[in-house]
């Protein structure tokens, strides 16, 4: 121990003497450990967030489709799942809804979820006071009961512990609050903060077969294995399509974490990795570093080992030295991810559950410590055995130019060089990729014009709106006096926003065509629209007509179709009064097809336009949807306008979720947003650290060469010459590593293509572009020493040497 802190004492002595390549170390360690200990905090927080108690042996129930694999399940075919199984101790459905909640102010709709009996014991789930539910509270007719999160206790109750027995009023129904539960519950709203809790059997939706709205979960019973237990939910399932064939479909079983965090996981673990080519170009370039320095004190290592020092202690002095700097680097490192947290956390995907702030903490800790260690075996063992490796004769005989100008130490350095190019390019084309995807996306057209749209959604609580006409009646009052607001250009509303989440789909029949066969059946988005959707949204018409007042419940049943649906049903054909059963109304009630509206991306701008009927709301009344409203001026400018029309309606009834169209589109795309932003940051980062491992090549090599330089310049060689030779030898190491880089990319980003939108994995213009960028930034590097070399006077130059 004592000679160790020897060595770090000389190594600290040692990295004084040259401030600046120690301090060019530790920034460069420092932005390595930094954005890796960052993205593992995000990551490590991430699935921390998931708070569920053994969450590897919870696993989804989905319903499989043909065109839809992790599909939700039917009431019934829950309930038989749950009698029939035994692979599992427990399964349990919940389905979440946003309940209207009146409090103090405005009505408004708080996170809610309506649960099935064992929800919270399969989950593990405890009261901090009063209880969960009974057996009894799931029965029907029984009295309304509901639970509530700690979070909404303190906020809404101020933590008062009297709040047991009272009545909250949710959808105009009054439930009595029976339990308060622990701090930190897990629950599945977005963003992860569920309100309140609310027995589903009472109340359930619906119980007909092939109504699918619940999202199932099991606990695997211990000792059995998924592919166990998916063969059992497979067999309980052919013997319910056997016994109801006109529902058939297939079982599909994931655990909970892949559901939980599939997609956004994807996105942490490619940051991470990107993250990781910065710490390789980290010790690259600091190996480069160190080797230069070793090299320069061969000369001290020879007089050392004449003085009787052996080989092993000159090895430990350079480990040592190649260990401090990654340490103090790291610790640099690490305050510098906490102080980034908030930026990360700021351009991190809506959707993805994050910790609140990144902070230090054991893992993190041991995380930047278990990158601190490889850090200085990486970037120091190289250097040290070199530069224990001393000739002690020739050591002595030789001038520092030979010592530290050898082929094989050059050779080594331009190797770690090249490595550094290869990994900058490979970050530099994903972030090009990325970000000509992003683009590409974003000027995507959705179908309709989403500028100086507001966008608000009204979900009518159904025990006052229980009638169908009373919910048409409702949005009838609505809309004249949205209209009749200043600077509204016209407004509508539809059941499910495009872009936005949800939206309903499934089978339907045309008129004179024979029903599909099962698992052939023809699907489509189904979507109820009010008079004045399509102006609103400046959805062109392709043929025929719009909606208008007219069409009403008493009047012959229309539709309006896509135009990508009129293609693909009647190609070459005129689809207008043609008829079809899109199966929202009575048996064998079909629709006649009025008009065809212009696709719209309704899934997504990074999905095809979906294939989509459009029916009259004032035939098929909804109590939930979307109103849309165009502006000539700022549409948020008029959200309270907007809100005070409906409140003068009725008073009671809240509104979410009001924004503009262009918030909404923005929201679409955080995840490959996030991805391109970051990818950049860190592609930004391995440019400049790539920049200071070929400047410092080439200074350090100019300076090698100096006495060779004055003598060509004396024997007659030109400014031009040398800045062109210096040049020259920077280029070529940048075309190898480039070389290396652009091929390794193409590879990689096959990996990655399904990242991206409208451009290939080996787009030619984002290659180009990562070659300009790179030459352009190593043409800076190696110019500032070559201009340096040119400079020099031939005469002081060999005065000196």
């Amino acid at each position: 121990m004592k000679s160790f802190l020897s060595d770090l004492r000389h190594a600290w002595r040692a990295a004084l003497k040259t401030p600046v390549l120690s301090t060019v170390a530790v920034v460069t360690i420092s932005l390595g450990i930094g954005a890796n200990s960052a993205i593992f905090s995000l990551l490590q927080g991430s699935l921390s967030r998931s708070s569920f108690q053994n969450p590897g042996s919870l696993i989804f129930l989905f319903n499989r489709f043909p065109s839809l694999d992790d599909g939700p399940a039917s009431f019934p075919d829950f309930m038989e799942w749950r009698r029939q199984s035994s692979a599992f101790t427990g399964i349990t459905a919940y389905v979440l809804t946003r309940p209207a909640f009146m409090g103090r102010g405005e009505p408004r709709r708080i996170a809610g979820s309506l649960i099935s009996e064992d929800y919270f014991r399969v989950f593990g789930i405890g009261a901090r006071i009063g209880r969960v539910f009974a057996v009894g509270d799931h029965r029907d007719g029984a009295p309304p009961v509901c639970v509530i999160s700690d979070s909404f206790w303190r906020r809404q109750y101020q933590s008062d512990p009297g709040v047991l027995g009272r009545t909250i009023v949710l959808d105009g129904v009054s439930n009595s609050i029976v339990g308060v539960l622990q701090p930190g519950t897990p629950s599945f709203s977005y963003p992860g903060k569920t309100d309140v809790w609310m027995p589903l059997e009472p109340r359930a939706p619906s119980r007909e077969r092939g109504t699918n709205y619940l999202s199932v979960v099991g606990r695997l019973r211990q000792g059995v294995a998924l592919v166990a237990a998916r063969a059992e939910i497979d067999t309980i399932q052919s013997r319910i399509n056997a016994e109801f064939p006109d529902n058939q479909h297939g079982m599909t079983l994931r655990p909970l974490m892949q559901v939980l965090f599939g997609n956004t996981q994807r996105t942490l673990w490619v940051l991470l990795a990107a993250a990781g080519g910065i710490i390789l170009i980290a010790c690259a370039n600091l190996a480069n570093l160190l080797l230069a320095r070793s090299a320069e004190r061969a000369r001290e290592f020879a007089v050392r080992q004449a003085f009787g020092a052996d080989r092993g202690q000159i090895l430990r002095q350079l480990l040592s030295e190649g260990l401090l700097l990654p340490a103090i680097g790291g610790t640099f490192g690490l305050a510098l991810a906490i102080y980034s947290g908030d930026f990360l956390i700021a351009v991190a995907p809506e959707g993805m559950r994050l910790p609140e702030r990144i902070q230090l903490d054991w893992a993190m800790a041991a995380f930047s410590l278990g990158l601190i260690l490889p850090v200085a075996l990486i970037s120091g063992l190289v250097p040290a055995i070199r530069g224990s490796r001393i000739q002690l004769n020739a050591a002595l005989r030789a001038s520092a130019h030979h010592l530290t100008g050898s082929s094989r130490s050059m050779a080594a350095r331009h190797r770690f060089v090249i490595a550094e190019i290869a990994l900058a390019t490979i970050l530099l084309t994903g972030s090009f990729l990325t970000l000509e995807s992003l683009w590409r996306l974003v000027h995507s057209d959705p179908g309709f014009d989403s500028a100086k749209l507001l966008t608000m959604q009204i979900s009518l609580a159904t025990n006052r709106y229980a009638n169908p006409n009373q919910q048409t009646e409702f949005f009838e009052r609505v809309l004249p006096k949205v209209r009749a607001l200043p600077g509204v250009l016209a407004a509508g509303a539809i059941t499910d926003l495009p872009i936005g989440d949800g939206g309903t789909t499934g089978d339907f029949v045309i008129q004179g065509r024979a029903k599909p066969a099962h698992g052939k059946e023809i699907f489509a988005r189904k979507e109820i629209v009010t008079p004045g959707y399509f102006q609103a949204m400046k959805i062109p018409l392709i043929a025929g007509r719009f909606f208008t007042d007219r069409d009403r419940a008493n009047g012959p049943k229309v539709v309006i179709i896509s135009q990508r649906m009129a293609k693909q049903f009647w190609p070459g054909e005129n689809p207008i009064g043609r008829r079809l059963d899109l199966g929202l109304g009575k048996e064998d009630e079909w629709e006649e097809i009025v008009g065809v509206a212009g696709d719209v991306k309704a899934e997504g701008l990074d999905m095809p336009p979906a294939i989509t009927g459009y029916l009259c709301a004032n035939q098929y009344p909804s109590s939930a949807m979307t109103v849309v409203v165009r502006t000539a001026i700022d549409p948020l400018s008029l959200a309270a306008a907007a809100r005070s029309a409906v409140f003068s309606i009725d008073n009671q009834q809240p509104i979410s979720d009001l924004s503009s169209m262009e918030q909404v589109l923005r929201q679409s795309v955080s995840e490959p947003r996030s991805i391109a932003y970051l990818l950049s940051a860190f592609a930004g980062i391995a440019l400049l650290l790539a920049g200071i491992g070929v400047y410092g090549l080439v200074a350090y090599s100019v300076a090698l060469r100096t006495r060779e330089i004055g003598i060509r310049m004396a024997l007659g060689a030109g400014r031009g010459a040398v800045l062109h030779s210096i040049l020259n030898s920077g280029m070529k190491l940048l075309m190898i590593g480039l070389g290396i880089g652009l091929a390794a990319g193409a590879g990689l980003m096959q990996l990655l293509r399904d990242l991206l939108f409208g451009v290939s994995a080996i787009d030619p213009v984002a290659f180009l572009s990562v070659g300009v960028t790179l030459a352009l930034s190593s043409l800076l590097a190696c110019y500032i020493p070559a201009r340096r070399a040119a400079s020099i006077d031939p005469m002081r130059a060999l005065r000196n040497d």
